[in-house]
């Protein structure tokens, strides 16, 4: 039997749609939470069947010392086994810290926000049916207008019909679709608090999160945003409620009313994106494990040949410069202590006595002589 009964009372609209919307939510949130965590489901074997393997895979690692983590690791792991633990096989536990706090809390913190002598929903109803009493006044006014001399009328009424169901969607529509999908996220939550155990499968617990964040964030701002609402158009309803008493309805007060009634609408759907963006910002910590460092990489050593003229060994200097680990070597042979140790060039034949002599150009050796015949 549904516990959400049918009010007799006339609540209004958006009044009654959000009750409904809760009420029934929360029910079977509820009842899915129980169904999945019961005594006849596998839910709660499955559960015990992964801390098994969580805790035998931690013991291995301890013992073995592979990816054994930290000391300051070990209260943090008990405290994830615990919360694992209390939030999926406890309903209490669970409405506590996760339905209410993602339902009822931002709720509440746009009430602080906006003060709290503020009442949006009364308002709000209030202003969809003032909405709806001023479109019929000017159909009225349109249909008793035989000579038409009052154009305006009639598209006053059709405009006020489009902004009362604009007003209607981006209010008690989107307050309740983000109940909806804060019921429909929380009913399958156990499921991912189960991955939150190990650390391949945290990103569907991280999506999980963000998607729940999104979806408690969409009342906050939707709430910030319809006060925003009230006050801008409570004043022109106030108006065209005087010009309704008297029976002087202007047309332009009623189209300028819905133009702001669909920039604010168009303004709550924005911020749904917006609500998705910041959720996507947040980010679990996983512990990561400090790369070794890598060792320095060795010189190679440019060998100096021994027995090569000048040329060669300009030669061989330009072919070091342009080699492409030249750069590195030379950096990391500045870093060392030791200069490096060049040796020389192999030889197929023995070296020779005299091999050293370096003979004097011939131009030279032509001047010495004429300097020496003066």
């Amino acid at each position: 039997m549904n516990g959400c009964a049918l009010t007799l009372s006339d609540l209004g609209v958006i009044r009654e749609l959000l009750a409904s919307t809760r009420c029934n939510v929360g029910l079977f949130s509820e009842a899915g939470f129980h169904a999945l965590t019961g005594p006849h489901s596998i839910f709660p074997i499955a559960i015990t069947m992964l801390l098994t393997i969580y805790v035998a895979v931690l013991g291995y690692r301890l013992l073995t010392g592979l990816g054994a983590p930290s000391l300051s690791e070990i209260p943090l792991i008990g405290l994830k086994i615990g919360t694992v633990l209390a939030l999926t096989l406890n309903w209490t536990v669970f409405q506590t810290l996760v339905l209410d706090l993602s339902a009822r809390a931002p709720t509440e913190l746009a009430g602080i926000l906006v003060g709290p002598q503020f009442s949006p929903l009364d308002r709000l109803q209030t202003a969809y049916d003032e909405m709806r009493a001023d479109e019929t006044a000017f159909a009225k006014l349109a249909q008793a207008d035989i000579a038409g001399t009052s154009a305006g009328a009639a598209q006053a009424s059709s405009e006020l019909a489009y902004a009362t169901n604009a007003l209607l969607a981006a209010t008690g529509g989107l307050l309740a679709f983000a109940t909806v999908v804060t019921g429909v996220l929380a009913m399958v939550g156990p499921i991912f608090l189960a991955l939150f155990l190990f650390e391949s499968a945290g990103g569907l617990f991280v999506g999980w999160v963000r998607a729940l964040c999104a979806a408690a964030f969409v009342p906050m701002l939707c709430w910030i945003t319809t006060i925003i609402l009230l006050a801008t158009i409570e004043p022109r309803l106030d108006l065209l409620e005087q010009q309704k008493a008297t029976a002087a309805l202007d047309p332009s007060q009623a189209m300028v009313t819905c133009f702001i009634v669909y920039v604010f609408a168009a303004a709550q759907f924005g911020l749904v994106i917006a609500a998705a963006i910041v959720a996507v910002g947040f980010r679990f910590p996983v512990r990561r494990k400090a790369a070794a460092s890598a060792p320095l990489p060795a010189v190679v050593a440019m060998p100096a040949h021994v027995g090569d003229t000048r040329i060669d060994q300009l030669v061989h200097s330009l072919q070091r410069s342009s080699s492409p680990h030249y750069a590195s070597n030379t950096i990391v042979a500045s870093q060392s202590d030791a200069a490096p140790v060049y040796s020389p060039r192999p030889s197929s034949r023995p070296e020779r006595l005299g091999e050293d002599y370096r003979r004097m150009p011939e131009r030279w050796s032509r001047r010495s002589s004429k300097v020496g015949r003066s």
